[in-house]
């Protein structure tokens, strides 16, 4: 087992350090910094008149779009 710094960049993580292992190695991502992050609640409602469901939202799939679903 190996140990080493890095920082999450919100897309990737960066290694701070060389390391010189085999690729495809399993690794477990440990977070240290426990700060939370502001969470805003959701608003019900808040998306009213943005979105529409179909009519026929509930009807059977046609055999194209069901084999589709399947693969």
């Amino acid at each position: 087992m190996l140990a080493i710094r890095g920082v999450y960049t919100g897309e990737y993580i960066q290694l701070l350090e060389d390391i010189h292992v085999r690729p495809n190695i399993r690794v477990i991502v440990t977070f240290l910094d426990d700060e939370p992050i502001e969470v805003q609640p959701r608003v019900p409602g808040s998306a009213k008149g943005q979105i529409s469901i179909a009519d026929d939202f509930a009807a059977p799939l046609d055999g194209e779009a069901l084999e589709a679903f399947y693969r």
